[in-house]
């Protein structure tokens, strides 16, 4: 896959600010907590449940117990090891030496089984053993695929299924972001197929054939989106919106119509509800928050202890509960505010995903990104210690608003405002707005709390990596309180950058919106 590629060599500038950024989010943003609906101990009570559980399946030969005759032998040894990996095991530890052991032994031509293998040995990629049982499952998985896009149990096929098409190309990407080369050839064909499934519903079914007289389902619909999705990451390098998005608006609009609160009682569907929302950025998935709504089902007591039932036997279902709580709980490091018209305040709908990734392959850290709307209180605001707000017009909020924003800042967020396409109106209305937003403080606090533009020796410039004449390369305003910014204006496009990968060093167009 072309992310890969695009990651290489040395950060440049764009990079720069970006790792900039965290680093002073990380060091000054010390008031900024998340709003947790659910408690950190309970979730992380369940976790462990699931974890004990898990272990308790594992057998002598490392292999977890098989339940159900139409799981294939290795599968629910290949999504327990995941599914450990995923909530933070160390892969050197006994039991885990065992498992991922005794998965490269399994010999299969199952396509879930290998999908989930590679999904996890993807996780250990500094193994060489481990390495090169994923270069042979890799291989596999796209050999012969590029002339269907699509995926059966026994490998490419011309029809296959929507469930393993989805499992296959998860894999291909957790292969991909453990620096295996994919051809993206191969995802733009993924994505035709994808698309020329879709139903006149917004959805997708589980055949692969599109004319098939059989209803849309969520767990069809929802693996569907998140495998455009992956895509639209590896395929679109430019700053414009998605060519697509019209198709992934209208399975957002079957979703909606559809999700209820109860999603958690479907161990696969929670799987696939984690994997979209992640992918999208979304914190609200038909007007509930998804994550807080599965964890407190998930989390609530049980005197008698977890039972885990389903489907697919109680080791699936266990570890698709744990991939779910896992997943929710990674750092955020930015939410970005939906403010108005998507075409303004979301042009660069991929901007934070590129981002977080590329700081995750940068520094070894797991991280994540939301959407949030203008119209949440500040507790979730404060679920990041940075707020990206961007737009292609003139903002337009009023002044309840604005306050909600101040306090934000004042509770410990940063606030950092990006034009989109070389938007002078909207930088202008930023300025605006942030001027005399902080009067009340300034009044208090002498010198501080007004809006100037950063010298060269401001440490945003300097924090991760100096940056030569940065603030004429990207030239920032900004409101400090003595001790951090509150918060910060970009002159420049720096959120297309981010879209485009643009992390080579040594070209100032990576920096801007040329």
């Amino acid at each position: 896959m072309t992310s890969s590629a695009k990651g290489s060599g040395r950060p440049g500038k764009v990079a720069a600010i970006a790792a900039a950024l965290l680093a002073l989010s990380a060091v000054t943003a010390g008031g900024a907590g998340p709003a947790r609906e659910v408690a950190d101990a309970d979730v992380d009570r369940a976790m462990a449940e699931a974890k004990r559980f898990l272990y308790g399946q594992q057998g002598t030969n490392g292999e977890f117990r098989h339940y159900w005759y139409k799981i294939p032998r290795g599968g629910t040894t290949a999504i327990a090891v995941f599914a450990l990996l995923e909530a933070g095991e160390k892969p050197g530890s006994d039991r885990m030496k065992k498992g991922l052991d005794a998965l490269i032994k399994i010999k299969t031509n199952n396509l879930y089984v290998i999908a989930m293998r590679a999904m996890a040995l993807a996780q250990v990629p500094k193994n060489q053993t481990y390495r090169a049982q994923l270069d042979m499952d890799v291989k596999y998985l796209t050999a012969r695929a590029i002339r269907h896009g699509a995926w059966g149990y026994g490998g490419p096929e011309r029809d296959g299924d929507n469930s393993c098409s989805q499992f296959a190309l998860l894999a291909l990407w957790e292969a991909d972001r453990a620096k295996v080369r994919i051809n993206p050839a191969l995802i733009r064909k993924v994505e035709t197929t994808w698309l020329r499934r879709q139903r006149s519903d917004g959805g997708w079914t589980y055949a692969g054939q599109r004319d098939v007289n059989t209803a849309s389902t969520l767990t069809m619909t929802t693996a569907a989106l998140a495998s455009l999705y992956i895509c639209q990451d590896v395929l679109a390098n430019s700053c414009v919106p998605y060519r697509h998005q019209r198709n992934v608006d209208s399975a957002w609009e079957h979703l909606g119509k559809g999700l209820k609160p109860e999603y958690h009682k479907n161990g696969y569907l929670t799987f696939c509800v984690q994997r979209v929302g992640m992918a999208s950025g979304r914190k609200f998935i038909s007007g509930m928050d998804w994550f807080a709504t599965g964890a407190a089902k998930l989390c609530e007591p049980n005197p008698r202890g977890r039972s885990f039932s389903g489907q697919w036997g109680p080791v699936v279902r266990a570890s698709f509960e744990l991939i779910f709580l896992a997943r929710g709980r990674i750092p955020l490091t930015f939410n970005k505010l939906a403010h108005g018209d998507g075409k303004n305040w979301n042009f660069h709908g991929r901007d934070l995903a590129h981002f977080t990734e590329y700081m995750r392959r940068s520094f070894e850290q797991r991280l994540r990104w939301q959407i949030i709307r203008v119209t949440d209180d500040v507790q979730m605001m404060l679920d990041a210690p940075m707020l990206l707000v961007t737009g292609t017009k003139a903002l337009d909020l009023t002044s309840e608003q604005w306050a909600k924003l101040r306090l934000y800042c004042l509770r410990g967020g940063t606030l950092l405002f990006v034009p989109s396409h070389r938007s002078k109106t909207f930088v202008e209305s930023a300025r605006a707005g942030l001027t005399g937003l902080f009067d009340e403080q300034r009044k208090l606090a002498g010198g501080h709390y007004q809006l100037h533009k950063l010298p060269d020796e401001h440490r945003l410039y300097s924090v991760h990596m100096k940056i030569h004449g940065g603030s004429r390369v990207a030239p920032m305003w900004g409101v400090a309180d003595g001790s951090r910014l509150l918060a910060m204006v970009c002159e420049r496009d720096i959120a297309c950058a981010w879209q485009r990968r643009a992390t080579k060093a040594g070209k100032l167009g990576h920096l801007m919106d040329e």
